[in-house]
């Protein structure tokens, strides 16, 4: 009887595995990936980016074999943002908006002349 619910509970998480389109010999890189970033999910929200972040290494891993051949002349590697869709990641790090009131206004000072030309070479 303990054999049989062994045997179910296996069979569930392989099933739940599979629904999901993990790949179960990622788990170990999975948690490390989340524990070196301080990554946490709810459990919706884990199996998304598990997901998300396999494809990713799919796509390291692809592009770093045409490097290999000489294809591409850079590698690519996972870092923190690993688990974000392109479109997130772009959404999050593009369109950078300067705040002009936290600016530091640029003076030149008052008792300094302005030179027509700089020989750098005596000053170092």
């Amino acid at each position: 009887l303990l054999f049989l619910k062994m045997l179910s509970a296996v069979v569930c998480v392989l099933l739940v595995a599979a629904a999901s389109g993990r790949d179960l010999r990622l788990d170990d890189q999975w948690t490390s990936f989340k524990s070196l970033y301080a990554k946490q999910y709810s459990l919706g929200e884990d199996v998304h980016r598990r997901s998300v972040w396999e494809d990713n290494l799919q796509i390291i891993q692809q592009h770093n074999l045409k490097a290999d051949r000489g294809e591409h002349t850079f590698w690519l590697g996972e870092n923190e943002y690993a688990d974000l869709h392109i479109t997130e990641f772009v959404a999050m790090m593009n369109g950078y908006q300067l705040n002009a009131s936290k600016v530091p206004d640029f003076f030149v000072p008052e008792n300094k002349a302005d030179d027509d030309t700089v020989d750098w070479r005596t000053k170092g």
